[in-house]
């Protein structure tokens, strides 16, 4: 789900059903990873699932648990109504450009690759992620990385608190070490926010936490915290108050607010960056407060240069491809690991065959390493005959070349081995059951 195609609502109303979520998805039998990522803008549910799994299905799973109350799934409230499903390659792109900054508010900003990182963390640390899963989110880290460096986005691309702060530089532009600025909530948005307000010399610098995590919140970023029962106090005393909470209901509304504003003399601006709103709607009724929501910085938001954006998508594109082959090619692991277990089982079966003596010839290690030859040679060239019986020479041809990377144009040429119509089997699939 994401702002610009589903509205800051629906991704609200999302945000508050992810809890546990992960889990319970790793739960069902066709899917082996699961990993949520849920930002002021988007929240977005990553699968790895079995070659088996449908989906279609998969999804209509995760879009009725992140929306309860409707009916997805009913030609009245189709799937697409309330999230966009990508599979394979569509998913794996996506993944990069939402690391790289592509999809963001504010094109080429780096907090989200920050994000996208620590919901990976939470995953590992749920036991939700999977092998092919962990593989994708570094590959897209890594390609973020490049993007930063290898393009301009990362100059120009800024926060959207960054964006809000620049909507209200009225209120610090002039005399920024004067200004008293309050955050709400404790999260990894709440410190970038203390670096943004930094960044602008803006040092006096309160937090509250209505969970109780002020006090920690505070020892990690030099910042003072701000006890329940101080709340109305801080509020009267703050010029900025940024809330990013996001927990689901509004933590200030006009009654705290105009409580505060009672022993305030001066004008003050609120910026609520929480998903799913922190303030409520009848605050923006007190007078003298200005609240910025995430609606109005998302009207701000500057466009990126095309120049940056073409090379930005022409990086991403090219780590997908390289990350889809290989997340492909490790799908065959099992059969490789298969394979050298089959020719160690046989190594060992023929050490156990050496004599018994503490040193051994050198007829008697070539006539064991002859033995061990014979043995891996032996059910190939039983089928190399079979398929010639079958008439699937050519393809069992083709077959061993690829396995065993033998040139065999000379033998081929030799024994009359020739193109002709492809059997309908699959000659090692076939010739299995008869030499079984």
């Amino acid at each position: 789900m994401h702002h610009s195609v589903h509205g800051l609502d629906r991704v609200g109303e999302a945000a508050r059903h992810c809890e546990g979520l992960a889990q319970r998805l790793t739960s069902r039998p066709d899917v082996r990873g699961a990993m949520v990522l849920s930002t002021c803008n988007r929240v977005e549910i990553y699968l790895d699932t079995e070659n088996t799994a449908n989906p279609g299905n998969v999804a209509l799973v995760v879009v009725n648990a992140l929306f309860p109350a409707d009916t997805v799934g009913s030609d009245e409230c189709p799937v697409n109504s309330r999230a966009q499903v990508l599979v394979d390659k569509g998913a794996l792109t996506h993944m990069f450009e939402v690391a790289s900054g592509l999809d963001s508010m504010v094109v080429g900003e780096r907090e989200i690759s920050g994000q996208l990182r620590r919901a990976h963390v939470v995953a590992t640390r749920e036991r939700t992620t999977s092998t092919d899963l962990a593989r994708a989110v570094e590959a897209s880290l890594h390609a973020s990385r490049n993007v930063a460096r290898l393009t301009g986005l990362a100059g120009t691309g800024r926060s959207v608190v960054a964006v809000a702060l620049t909507m209200v530089q009225d209120v610090w532009q002039v005399d920024p070490g004067a200004v008293r600025a309050l955050i709400i909530g404790t999260g990894s948005y709440a410190g970038a926010t203390v670096a943004q307000l930094r960044g602008r010399q803006i040092e006096d610098i309160a937090c509250y936490s209505s969970s109780g995590r002020a006090e920690r919140f505070a020892q990690g970023h030099d910042v003072t915290p701000i006890a329940a029962d101080q709340l109305v106090d801080a509020l009267a005393k703050a010029d900025l108050v940024i809330s990013c909470r996001g927990l689901g209901a509004p933590v200030l509304n006009a009654q705290l607010v105009g409580q505060a504003m009672a022993k305030r003399q001066r004008a003050q601006t609120i910026l609520d960056m929480a998903l799913t709103g922190d303030v409520a709607q009848d605050t923006r009724e007190v007078p003298n407060v200005r609240v910025v929501s995430l609606q109005d910085v998302q009207e701000q938001i500057p466009s990126a240069a095309t120049t940056h954006l073409q090379k930005a998508h022409a990086l991403v594109a090219q780590a997908v491809n390289d990350t889809f082959t290989e997340i492909e090619a490790r799908r065959m692991d099992p059969v490789v690991v298969a394979l050298r277990e089959h020719i160690w089982h046989i190594l060992d079966e023929e050490i156990a065959r050496l004599p018994h003596r503490e040193q051994m010839t050198r007829e008697d290690a070539a006539s064991a390493l002859h033995h061990f030859a014979s043995r891996l040679a032996h059910v190939p060239s039983v089928n190399a005959r079979l398929a010639a019986a079958r008439g699937s020479d050519y393809e069992y041809v083709r077959a061993l070349h690829a396995v065993m990377g033998i040139d065999l144009a000379e033998a081929a040429v030799e024994a009359d081995v020739k193109p002709r119509k492809m059997a309908s089997y699959c000659p090692l699939a076939d010739l299995r059951e008869e030499t079984a």
